[in-house]
């Protein structure tokens, strides 16, 4: 069966918050610089309806598919990474209080800084978040996102960026033509992260 693949509307934020949250309990990026314990489902939930609803940015191409139950948030190029986000904004510093707690908010800024640092200059589209609820892992979900964009990426002829903390992903994203640049650490002890990098293609690859 053909996976249906839509942008999303208001009404399916909140799925979109919950399949991210749910995606990303384990990510060890995320999960170093967010609150443990028994606090960490809420500051997740708090962290993506910030990035998701609360900026409701122009230029984000947020692609649904099994209605939410995976999720591909795309910045067109020209858009930056994340001008209200985790980086070095000392307005943000409350609200990420609550959602690092105060042992884990300057692990926030590192993070903020390190993706600011390897973040390229080329005009790109930046895949910020491929989610899939665990629920609905293994179904193709996340490749059908990935097909759907990349091919109209392609189409445009403009290269495509992104950064993953789990290592299980690059050969997801290296079957669709990302190659990994390198690896960084947003501090000495922090998780390691693989920028990838997929340049402009005339020709759309498929897995």
């Amino acid at each position: 069966m053909e996976t249906i693949i839509r942008q999303a509307t208001s009404a399916d934020l909140p799925r979109v918050v919950e399949t991210l949250a749910q995606a990303f309990y384990d990510d060890p990026l995320v999960t170093w610089f967010v609150r443990d314990g028994v606090a960490r489902a809420d500051a997740l939930l708090a962290l993506f309806n910030f990035m998701v609803v609360e900026e409701s940015p122009e230029g984000v191409w947020l692609d649904i598919a099994g209605d939410g139950a995976a999720i591909a948030m795309w910045m067109a190029p020209g858009r930056a990474r994340n001008a209200d986000g985790i980086g070095n904004q000392l307005a943000l510093l409350p609200r990420f209080l609550k959602i690092s707690g105060l042992s884990r908010i300057i692990r926030a800024l590192l993070v903020g800084q390190m993706l600011d640092k390897i973040h390229p200059h080329t005009p790109h589209a930046y895949l910020q978040f491929l989610a899939c609820h665990p629920s609905s892992q293994g179904k193709g979900l996340g490749s059908a996102l990935l097909r759907h964009r990349l091919a109209l990426i392609d189409t445009a002829g403009i290269p495509a960026f992104l950064e993953t903390a789990g290592q299980q992903n690059l050969p997801l994203y290296q079957r669709h033509g990302f190659d990994v640049q390198g690896e960084v650490r947003p501090s000495t002890h922090g998780p390691l992260v693989w920028p990838m990098w997929r340049s402009a293609q005339s020709t759309h690859l498929n897995s």
